[in-house]
């Protein structure tokens, strides 16, 4: 097996491969081996206190946890389908211990685990600021990167953390819904004791965690981590973090930023906390669907294209880029290993995306917004489909909320123009794959100065008989 992965068109090592035995899922048939959230185990109903509010484990209790934390720090191997793959301790984190805004836990997606893959890549890479992540509408991304503030917050002594979305009232729910929500649904031995109201809307602030165990194991984490750490929001405005250090910053939809707080100053403003010196002390996530080029998206691009790896390394403003295609992790072609089923889906993918997301009423008619054919028809051509019969803005919006490649991610209709934007885009990505045959045709004078021509890998073709003169 080899040591590295290919994602994005960069190369990321992994850890080395341990023994089976060492491997999740170790023991199951092929069939079965899949990712399953582990239930927190019944002897955490309750746990104790000290009268300094810290936490007392019993030896069970211990032992569980330090396991966990283990995982959370080194990340796993597991056998999905018969073949290993790794999972990061950032992606095992949101895995098995977040909680989303709507009370659901994250399901595995391989598309997520090699965004993790990915970024846990650039994390290790000094130079590099953070990653720009462009997106399809409903990808996961934000409560990703809120998880990733949370464990920041956890793991890491004196981690100052924030988050600025595209306006304070976004930044504002983005924090209470997500990152003060998640993080008051983990267990308690991942939990630093907070100093702030739990219920806060502005500020998560940790106290130093200590944590005591019955007879006299030793303690879940060591007192020089995730203490003295606080996570909080700003609104966008040009000096929301203008000094002082950020371990981590979320700037969540940087793409639909209103066009009087352009994203590309914003960040080279924010990016200053990133540094001291030429140290890099933070890292940046920065995930986003894209508005309109008039409404915002233009100044994201910027940020976009001064982040390419083929042009500059270390890139302009020390951001990378990532981008994954919208039929890659498309909700409702997923199949129960994680995998996506971007074509027409084998007969076992294809009953089980029909057993979990199609509905039909009393007569046989169909009431889920995805049919059996639909599910038939695989990922790219559903999102194809839904783009049939659309025009003008309304296209636009479509392909840019599902885009299947880069230049669909910044699509603009250009509405008043007389030529099909839409139709020239698919037809250069068309020629990227598909290119055309180019004749090479090589000129030159005979003695008489006639002009003849040969083809370079062919005959001569002789010049035309002058009628006159044949007569």
């Amino acid at each position: 097996m080899p040591d590295f992965e290919i994602i994005y068109g960069v190369k990321v090592k992994l850890p080395e491969l341990p023994n089976d035995e060492e491997i999740l899922n170790h023991g199951l048939p092929e069939d079965e081996q899949m990712w399953i959230r582990e239930e927190l185990p019944s002897y955490f109903e309750k746990v104790e206190y000290n009268k300094a509010g810290d936490l007392i484990l019993t030896q069970p209790q211990e032992e569980y946890a330090t396991r966990e934390l283990l995982r959370c720090k080194r990340g796993l191997w597991i056998f999905i389908k018969g073949k290993p793959y790794y999972i990061t301790r950032k992606y095992y984190f949101y895995l098995q211990w977040w909680t989303l805004e709507d009370g659901s836990r994250p399901e595995y997606r391989d598309c997520d685990r090699r965004y993790f893959l990915y970024l846990e890549n650039w994390e290790n890479m000094l130079w590099c600021l953070g990653v720009i992540r462009g997106k399809k509408r409903r990808e996961g991304a934000s409560s990703q990167a809120t998880s990733n503030l949370v464990y920041e917050a956890i793991f890491y002594k004196n981690s100052n953390c924030g988050l600025i979305s595209k306006s304070n009232e976004d930044g504002r729910a983005t924090f209470t819904e997500m990152v003060a929500y998640g993080y008051r649904q983990l267990p308690a031995f991942l939990k630093p004791k907070q100093l702030n109201r739990e219920d806060t809307v502005t500020e998560l602030v940790f106290a130093q965690k200590t944590s005591g165990v019955k007879d006299g194991v030793t303690a879940t984490q060591k007192d020089d981590e995730g203490n003295r750490s606080k996570i909080n929001y700003r609104a966008p405005v040009l000096n929301a973090y203008d000094r002082g250090r950020m371990s981590r910053i979320l700037l969540d939809e940087f793409g639909k930023l209103e066009k009087d707080v352009p994203a590309s100053q914003l960040f080279a403003i924010v990016s200053k906390t990133l540094v001291k010196g030429v140290k890099r002390v933070g890292f940046v996530e920065m995930p986003s669907t894209v508005n309109k080029m008039t409404k915002g998206g233009s100044e994201f691009r910027l940020l976009w294209e001064k982040a390419d790896l083929g042009k500059k390394v270390p890139t302009v403003n020390r951001l990378v880029r990532y981008f994954s295609p919208a039929f890659d992790g498309y909700e409702g072609f997923i199949d129960k290993y994680g995998f996506s089923v971007m074509d027409s889906p084998t007969e076992e993918q294809a009953q089980y995306l029909i057993d979990k997301w199609v509905r039909k009423d009393d007569e046989g008619n169909t009431i889920s917004e995805l049919s059996e054919e639909d599910i038939r028809l695989g990922a790219r051509a559903y999102i194809q489909k839904r783009r049939d019969g659309r025009e003008g803005d309304d296209l636009e919006e479509e392909i840019r909320m599902n885009p299947c490649n880069e230049v669909e991610l910044f699509m603009s209709a250009n509405a008043d123009c007389i030529f099909n934007v839409v139709k020239i885009n698919n037809q250069i990505e068309y020629l990227k794959g598909n290119t055309i045959y180019k004749r090479k045709i090589l000129f030159y004078r005979d003695i008489d100065q006639k002009v003849k021509w040969r083809d370079a890998k062919g005959g001569e073709e002789a010049p035309k008989e002058d009628p006159a003169k044949a007569a």
